[in-house]
C-alpha cells in the first residue's frame, strides 16, 4: 500500500510579515485554516500525516505547540536548506508520496490536492504533478518520495529556501506532469491568494467576512471576488514586487547540482529573468 502523507513548509521568519503563519485569519491562526483544508483530502488518512517542517531556529519554537493543536505532526530542520529539511522528514515519517503545500497558501484547495496525487498514482512514471493556471496560492502539488530522494541525492547543499523546487521542475532530474484548471470558475487573472505582506492579511479576513469560514474552494473565492472586485484591490499590486522579489532571492542562492556528467550544472535565469525550464509532459 502506498503511505500518503502531505508537507508543509514552515518558518515564522518571514522579513516581509513575521509570524504570518500564526496571524489570525478569521478567529485562529492561518496555519490551521491551511491544516484543516488538507485533512479534508481523501487520501490523508490522519491528521497526524500531514507534517510542518520548519527549523530548529528558536524563532520558530511558537509554531510547534500551534501545529499540535490542530492535531498535526511537526519536523524541524534546517533554516535555509528547504532541501535536506523535507528529506529529513520524508525519512522520518516514510512516506511514499506527499502532497507540498507552501504555509503562505492558507486557501489552498483540497480538491487540486486530490487531482495531483491521484494523476501523479496513476502514472508510476510520473514523479511530480503541478497544478497550473489557478490564483496564485490555490495551487499544489503531489511528489513521489524517490523524486524526493533523487533530488536530495543530486542537490549541492547550501541555501535554497525559495528556490528548492526548481530542483525538481528545471534539472531534468524528474519527470513532471502539469494539470489544467478543472473549470474556468476556478480562474482569475489578478487575484492573489497568498500570505506574504500585510495587505495579503486584509485581504484573506476580508474574503473570510465575505465568504464565511469553511468550506470553500476556489470556485467560492472566484466567485467573491467577481461579486466583489474591491478585493483584488486590496493586494494584488504586491504580485509584480512578489516575483521579482523570488527572483533575486533564486538568483543569490546559485543553485547547484551534480549532472549526469559528472560535474555540477546551476541554475540559471534565461531571457527576461524567465527561469530555464527543461521540456515537462501534458498530463
Amino acid at each position: 500500500m502506498t503511505k500518503v502523507g502531505a508537507l508543509l513548509r514552515i518558518r515564522l521568519s518571514s522579513s516581509r510579515l513575521p509570524g504570518k503563519a500564526l496571524a489570525p485569519i478569521g478567529g485562529r491562526p492561518a496555519v490551521t485554516h491551511l491544516i484543516d483544508r488538507i485533512a479534508a483530502s481523501r487520501y490523508i488518512e490522519s491528521r497526524r500525516d500531514i507534517v510542518v517542517t520548519t527549523s530548529t531556529d528558536p524563532s520558530d519554537d511558537a509554531l510547534v505547540p500551534v501545529v499540535e493543536a490542530a492535531g498535526a505532526s511537526v519536523f524541524r530542520g534546517s533554516l535555509d536548506d528547504v532541501v535536506a529539511r523535507t528529506f529529513g522528514a520524508l525519512d522520518a515519517y516514510g512516506f511514499d508520496a506527499v502532497t507540498q503545500v507552501d504555509g503562505d497558501d492558507v486557501f489552498a484547495d483540497p480538491r487540486y490536492m486530490e487531482h495531483a496525487l491521484a494523476t501523479l498514482l496513476g502514472d508510476p512514471a510520473l514523479d511530480v504533478v503541478l497544478c497550473r493556471g489557478l490564483p496564485i496560492g490555490m495551487s499544489t502539488k503531489a511528489i513521489r518520495a524517490s523524486a524526493i530522494r533523487r533530488v536530495h541525492d543530486r542537490y549541492v547543499p547550501g541555501l535554497n529556501g525559495t528556490g528548492a523546487f526548481l530542483y525538481f521542475t528545471e534539472t531534468g532530474l524528474c519527470r513532471v506532469a502539469e494539470l489544467a484548471p478543472l473549470s474556468p470558475l476556478h480562474v482569475h487573472d489578478r487575484v492573489r491568494v497568498t500570505l506574504d505582506y500585510p495587505d495579503d492579511l486584509r485581504f484573506f479576513e476580508s474574503l473570510v467576512a465575505e465568504i464565511g469560514d469553511w468550506p470553500f474552494g476556489s470556485e467560492e473565492i472566484v466567485a467573491a471576488v467577481r461579486r466583489r472586485p474591491e478585493l483584488v484591490e486590496l493586494n494584488a499590486y504586491l504580485t509584480d514586487a512578489y516575483w521579482e522579489r523570488s527572483d533575486e532571492f533564486i538568483a543569490a542562492e546559485r543553485l547547484a547540482w551534480r549532472d549526469d556528467a559528472g560535474g555540477t550544472s546551476e541554475i540559471t535565469a534565461g531571457t527576461g529573468g524567465v527561469w530555464y525550464t527543461r521540456p515537462q509532459v501534458a498530463a
